[in-house]
């Protein structure tokens, strides 16, 4: 939101009070009269090559400054800062150190403001520098902190060279301020009253916006028509984990969407209130808080929906103070599977095929899984590949008689309905009689048991069968011929 790294100047030392910084802001600064003392190596800005200070000859103000160039990712050797070394004099407690005198503007209102400083710092073994963010504006200061900051013993500080034990680091305060105007300025105090010790520099003055995340979700997020989803806002804070006190946000449901009839509201956001009526279209959360260090906090409630269809929560219908606004989440409603039709029992001869049908309806239409349970007993179990309505089992074998099967349907929403269970008998296969021979035959002229040769013993045959019907018809003249005489 700002940030001033006193870049805007050339490589002789300048005094703070006579630093304007870049446009388009052009913003100009002061302190309290000990911290503005160039002859106690305060309120000089400079950098590693910068000549002296004709006031303060002092080879560990450029160290410090090439230290906090590598803590702000610059070139080091051209690193400006601000000196704040109280070289022989107290400059007394609490007094400010550094402070805008123009207001800076704020292009959003209900956002948190934090603000945050690299420092650098020697002689830890004395008096350390205590450093106190405000906010400034209209009305009575508003401090961004708890605890003041310590470059000698925040967990972000760590050891640079360049003599006297530099330590340095980048530092936010540990609170922020909701703001609700649009224009504002700050001021950084110095607790620490003493001047043995308390030798420092300072770099990367900021204004930081510490708006938390605002996120929401529903678990799980398809259900069947009437079924239970928990809408779980979450609120994340910012990187520097300042605490966040007061935000909320009312969160208008979807049409169709409406608070479950136990909504079993929660929220582990500090001190915050959740209303959230049973029936309702909306859910509020009232006086949320996030601690200093605390990462994230929730609000949860049960929602429902008795159509189905696609339900999007969108930025759109959140209306939040000091949050930004979630992006979308969406919630499914589905129809549950019925089953339409159950397999039928089979009977089959081995070898043969067995086939098994089923049927479930659905919005969308269930998948399908079929089963099968061994004839002894014992678990269901997947057939792989088994995925369609129809399930042929091919060759049947008698092994395979007394096995049971099913179908399992399942819907988007991960609810099941099962059919009755169909079982298969498999008898043996009919077997066909073996080929009979004719029973044997006696022919004339053979011998008994055989038939008459075939080819030319043909020709006999006939000839034996003419000589019969001669020798009959010759009897049957000569019978005639007795009778006559």
């Amino acid at each position: 939101m700002f940030v001033e790294d006193f870049e805007n100047t050339g490589q002789t030392p300048v005094l703070l009070e006579n630093y304007v910084g870049a446009p388009p802001l052009n913003e100009t600064y002061t302190a309290d009269p000990p911290w503005l003392d160039p002859a106690q190596c305060n309120g000089i800005i400079l950098n590693p090559t910068s000549p002296d200070q004709p006031d303060c000859p002092n080879a560990l103000l450029r160290s410090m400054a090439s230290a906090l160039g590598e803590v702000g990712g610059t070139n080091p050797p051209t690193n400006n800062v601000v000196t704040a070394y109280t070289n022989w004099v107290n400059p007394g407690a609490d007094l400010v150190e550094f402070r805008t005198e123009q207001p800076i503007p704020i292009a959003t209102p209900n956002r948190y403001i934090s603000f945050a400083v690299d420092a650098a710092v020697v002689n830890c073994e004395q008096a350390q520098p205590l450093l106190k963010f405000y906010l400034t504006g209209g009305g009575p200061d508003i401090p961004t902190f708890t605890t003041p900051i310590n470059p000698c013993t925040d967990p972000n500080s760590k050891p640079y060279p360049g003599g006297n034990g530099i330590m340095a680091g980048s530092f936010a305060g540990n609170s922020a301020v909701l703001f609700t105007g649009t224009e504002l300025g700050i001021k950084m105090v110095n607790g620490q009253g003493q001047w043995f010790g308390n030798d420092h520099a300072f770099d990367n003055i900021r204004i930081l916006d510490a708006t938390p995340q605002l996120d929401n979700a529903f678990s799980p997020a398809t259900i069947d028509e009437g079924g239970i989803s928990t809408l779980t806002m979450t609120v994340t804070n910012t990187s520097e984990l300042a605490a966040k006190n007061n935000f909320t946000f009312t969160d208008r449901l979807p049409a169709g969407v409406s608070v479950a009839s136990t909504p079993n509201a929660t929220t582990t956001c500090g001190d915050g209130t959740v209303s959230a009526v049973a029936g309702g279209s909306s859910v509020t959360l009232g006086g949320g808080d996030l601690a200093a260090d605390e990462v994230s906090c929730t609000v949860t409630v049960n929602v429902t929906a008795d159509a189905t269809g696609a339900y999007v929560s969108g930025p759109d219908r959140i209306t939040a103070v000091g949050l930004n606004s979630p992006n979308s989440a969406t919630l499914t409603v589905v129809t549950p599977p019925v089953v339409l039709e159950h397999p039928s029992d089979q009977v089959v001869s081995a070898g043969e095929d067995a086939t098994f049908t089923a049927d479930a309806s659905g919005d969308p239409a269930p998948t399908v899984q079929w089963q099968r349970q061994a004839a002894a007993g014992g678990p269901w179990t997947d057939i792989p590949g088994a995925t369609s309505t129809t399930y042929t089992l091919t060759d049947a074998t008698l092994a395979d008689s007394g096995s049971r099967f099913r179908a399992v349907f399942t819907n988007a929403a991960g609810t099941t309905v099962t059919t009755n269970p169909a079982t298969l008998t498999v008898v043996r296969a009919p077997t066909t009689p073996p080929a009979t021979t004719p029973p044997a035959t006696t022919s004339p002229g053979g011998p008994s048991g055989t038939l008459p040769p075939t080819g030319a013993s043909v020709t006999g045959l006939l000839a034996f069968v003419v000589a019969l019907l001669i020798a009959g018809s010759l009897a049957i003249f000569g019978i005639r011929i007795r009778r006559t005489r």
